[in-house]
């Protein structure tokens, strides 16, 4: 029998005494059971982020120069070892200019919406010129917010369709040149 009957019971007092408990099934090495395991406090090891090139970093000029600047010639034994320490100093060029170049956008709309809200109230007489200014500035905040999303969404889905459709299936195979399937 290949199927873990054995199980861990707790009430709602204990679920909550112990919120973070994790059960694990462990091999079965020299028994025909399987031992499982509660893990009472696990740890919680982040895994590192991954790397993913922002849309939004394209509009700006300077990116250019940010990755021909972190990208060197490094003699290695290969060209693979080359190639990754290249790619491992681009990212982290690249991630620091972003910190600076692209703070948090919604804070940022947030504080431009407060002075847009002041100085429409506002009776000064060049303050038509100000909340244009402001007006601009939100709209490219918006634009760098939309890309930051879009390139998070599931666009292609939503116009592709699902992986069951008739429409996603024909996608496949004209993809990957699949004329038909075999049994």
């Amino acid at each position: 029998m290949n199927e873990g009957l054995d199980r861990f019971l707790g009430n709602s007092a204990w679920c909550g005494t112990f919120p973070r408990s994790q059960v694990f099934h462990l091999h079965r090495i020299g028994s025909d059971h399987r031992p499982i395991m509660l893990d009472l406090l696990p740890s919680e090891a982040r895994s590192p982020r991954l790397f993913k090139f922002e849309q939004m970093w394209s509009t700006k000029s300077d990116c250019q120069d940010v990755i021909r600047r972190s990208w060197d010639y490094f003699p290695g034994p290969s060209p693979a070892s080359c190639w990754e320490k290249n790619l491992g100093k681009c990212r982290t060029s690249l991630t620091a200019w972003s910190k600076r170049t692209f703070p948090n956008t919604r804070a940022q709309i947030n504080v431009l919406q407060s002075e847009l809200q002041s100085l429409q109230q506002s009776t000064l007489p060049d303050s038509m010129v100000h909340i244009s200014r402001v007006t601009n500035q939100i709209a490219d905040l918006w634009k760098l917010e939309e890309m930051y999303w879009q390139q998070r969404s599931r666009i292609n889905w939503l116009s592709l369709g699902d992986d069951n459709t008739a429409s996603s299936t024909r996608l496949l195979f004209s993809a990957n040149n699949i004329t038909r399937f075999y049994d």
